[in-house]
């Protein structure tokens, strides 16, 4: 089975369901909201509930904020989506969907994909394993660097040229690669980068304001910052283990390759709750995601399911199963700085033979 007849196995599965996704992103956006609202109600008098409440909201706001992924690649069929998910969820956390435009698409591109222009691919299996650390630090301060982007930075940009192609080049994507430069938006983009990096400044401007005159608490400030801290680092951790980051040469591959170089989450049961809390909206099948990237998030469960019954056990398209975040997490770290050996069975699981085919 070719990736042509494999396509034709989810016949039916290409079709956004728009009632699905606002209905899943607005439940998520008002229990993240609400969850935290309350929990400051318990700060300082009930420990265990202020930490229940909180928990909550961060995974139900982590949830939401990962439909970027989706707008990155839907944004042209659900543009009142899109809209709204950066009115009241990508400009209040501080994430608007403009800055996973161009980086996401280079991601996804068959010429660029684990190349030195994907922002989203480093070698780990080349690399030593402290550029996991480092990679890990700049998640858990890309709050931080983000507030220092819109807060100081946005407006400013607007009338100095020299300072707007810096932030351009250096302060518009979400990438895990630091060295990543970034491209000017296209004419299709500039009215969307343009009000939403605007109304990110503004909103956040009046926060810090607010905070600064005492109308809001610093504390309360702190903990929200905190809790996007922590949706950050989770994000991290699975951006992680969605990959196995072999391809060291950075040199383009074939789309079977780039299957195998990803990861689905597959465990069943306790672990599939746990794999959807930490890979929500469809990334726990991040490797099926990559072959078909058209499949809308709720489809891709059923287009796994329909594959698996489809070919051999023996298929290679299991190579890329794994059963937790954790098991995948281990993998790379196992197979990061290894010796030559090793890198010789990563060349070849980058071979480029058929995922469909056998082991």
């Amino acid at each position: 089975m070719n990736i042509s007849e494999m396509r034709a196995e989810l016949k039916g599965l290409f079709r956004v369901n728009p009632v699905i996704y606002w209905v899943d992103f607005l439940a998520n956006l008002a229990v993240g909201y609400f969850s935290f609202y309350l929990s400051q109600k318990y700060w300082g008098t009930s420990p265990l509930l202020f930490a229940a409440l909180l928990t909550v909201s961060s995974f139900t706001l982590y949830r939401a904020v990962i439909f970027i992924h989706e707008i990155a690649h839907a944004r042209r069929q659900m543009p009142y989506f899109t809209f709204i998910w950066n009115l009241i969820c990508g400009v209040p956390l501080g994430m608007p969907s403009f800055l996973y435009y161009q980086s996401h698409y280079a991601h996804h591109r068959p010429q660029t994909y684990g190349t030195a222009l994907d922002g989203e691919y480093i070698a780990f299996g080349g690399n030593s394993r402290f550029e996991i650390f480092k990679y890990l630090f700049f998640s858990f301060i890309a709050p931080v660097l983000l507030l220092f982007r819109f807060v100081l930075l946005t407006l400013p940009s607007f009338a100095i040229p020299a300072l707007r192609k810096w932030v351009v080049e250096h302060g518009s994507s979400l990438v895990i690669e630091t060295d990543f430069i970034g491209s000017p938006p296209t004419a299709s983009e500039k009215m969307d980068w343009y009000w939403q990096e605007t109304a990110t400044a503004v909103f956040w401007i009046a926060i810090l304001s607010s905070v600064a005159i005492g109308y809001i608490p610093l504390a309360n400030f702190f903990c929200f910052f905190g809790l996007m801290c922590t949706v950050h680092i989770v994000n991290a951790l699975r951006t992680l283990a969605a990959h196995r980051f072999v391809n060291e040469t950075l040199e383009p591959i074939s789309l079977e390759a780039q299957y195998l170089d990803s990861v689905n989450l597959t465990g069943k049961g306790f672990s599939a709750v746990v794999n959807t809390l930490v890979a929500p909206v469809g990334l726990r099948f991040h490797a099926l995601h990559h072959l078909f990237p058209g499949l809308p998030y709720h489809s891709l469960p059923e287009a796994h399911a329909r594959i698996c019954k489809a070919i051999p056990k023996e298929s290679r398209y299991h190579l890329s199963n794994e059963p937790t975040l954790i098991s995948s997490l281990v993998s790379l770290w196992r197979n990061t700085g290894t010796t030559s050996s090793t890198a010789e069975e990563r060349a070849q699981l980058l071979s480029g033979i058929s995922v469909a085919g056998t082991k």
